[in-house]
């Protein structure tokens, strides 16, 4: 499983990447496969749009259609 934690900040965005003990290469290119196809982009998004509906926020200001970012 990968975990992302999006916090306030002030300085630019980072990611912080932490790998159980017990993780194994497979999982390890399996997660690479997810980033190189969008999925993990693709979940992510989803995430952050269902959290803005939760917080009363227009998901599409936050997060708009990849197409609308061209």
């Amino acid at each position: 499983m990968i975990s992302v934690v999006i916090e306030p900040q002030t300085n630019l965005a980072t990611i912080n990447v932490q790998f159980d003990d017990s993780t194994s290469a497979d999982d390890l290119r399996s997660a690479w496969e997810e980033v190189l196809s969008g999925m993990l982009q693709h979940h992510i998004r989803e995430a952050i749009q269902i959290e803005c509906a939760k917080r009363g926020f227009d998901p599409h200001e936050v997060v708009p259609d990849p197409t609308e970012l061209n």
